[in-house]
């Protein structure tokens, strides 16, 4: 009948929602183990590169450690200033920025300065508070305050990529906590969520969640380290899977291969994963 077909299409429709739902939350648990620790000093800022390599800045002096925690090159931070982030453009390539000095520079692999810093004011920035190195060829994002606008800029031209005009009204957007390219793919957070942009500045994904401390992003998933937790969505499906944090108080996170690595106040501790049968 009618009645009893309507019933079944019910039935399965809501058999298909319970299906979905297990596949997000019914994952395997990680089993975590310490590789080595790092002291990259209070209030330093830090990062990874592709190979594991950990960039981190400790009392007046750019560090850098190998994949195994054995410190290899150290550079005075007297010619950049205070540095507010680190973004490997490669393994042979870093970009340091300076909120205080307003200025890029430009670092090799073994912490010497390849190039003369650069201050922003070059591009018509007036006060950036987020910078982070492109995939694409001698560009970088930056999020400028004072004209609340997201940019992409090619540092040689000085040429103006992408200009995101008015960012707070567009994504509501808190606190900003960093910025991240993927991929092509820029990830701008803050403490209410993740945005997803395109390469010509599109909005084409959005990741709401509470209490972010920080976040990474891999192939498939955004990583989100709130106050409690560490929470892997799904980018394609949009699936969450929850772990508990192997370290307590943890402040920053960076994923690297199969290795991530959690800050806590001044040090930053490595950890391998595998899935627990």
């Amino acid at each position: 009948s009618f009645d009893e077909y309507k019933r079944m299409k019910i039935i399965t429709i809501i058999l298909l929602f319970m299906v979905l739902a297990a596949d997000g939350m019914t994952q395997d648990r990680l089993e975590w183990k310490y590789v080595s620790s790092f002291s990259v000093g209070n209030r330093g800022v830090w990062a990874t590169d592709i190979q594991g390599n950990l960039y981190g800045s400790s009392d007046g002096k750019l560090l850098k450690w190998d994949l195994n925690g054995t410190q290899q090159f150290a550079q005075s931070l007297k010619q950049t200033g205070t540095i507010s982030s680190i973004s490997p453009l490669n393994t042979m390539k870093v970009l340091v920025f300076s909120e205080e000095q307003q200025s890029i520079c430009f670092l090799d692999n073994t912490l010497s300065f390849a190039e003369e810093c650069i201050d922003l004011d070059r591009f018509g920035v007036a006060y950036a508070t987020q910078v982070t190195s492109s995939g694409q060829a001698d560009r970088f994002w930056v999020l400028d305050q004072v004209n609340n606008t997201l940019s992409l800029i090619n540092w040689n031209t000085r040429e103006r990529i992408v200009d995101l005009l008015n960012v707070s009204g567009m994504i509501s957007a808190g606190k900003p906590i960093k910025l991240i390219e993927r991929s092509t793919y820029l990830f701008y957070g803050e403490e209410n969520g993740i945005f997803q942009f395109d390469r010509f500045g599109s909005l084409v994904n959005a990741f709401k969640e509470k209490n972010l401390v920080d976040f990474e992003v891999t192939d498939q998933f955004v990583i989100i380290l709130t106050t409690s937790e560490l929470i892997f969505i799904d980018r394609q499906k949009g699936y969450k899977w929850i772990q508990p944090i192997p370290v307590e108080k943890v402040d920053g996170i960076f994923f690297a291969g199969k290795s991530i690595y959690f800050r806590q106040n001044t040090t930053v501790e490595k950890y391998t994963y595998f899935i627990q049968e």
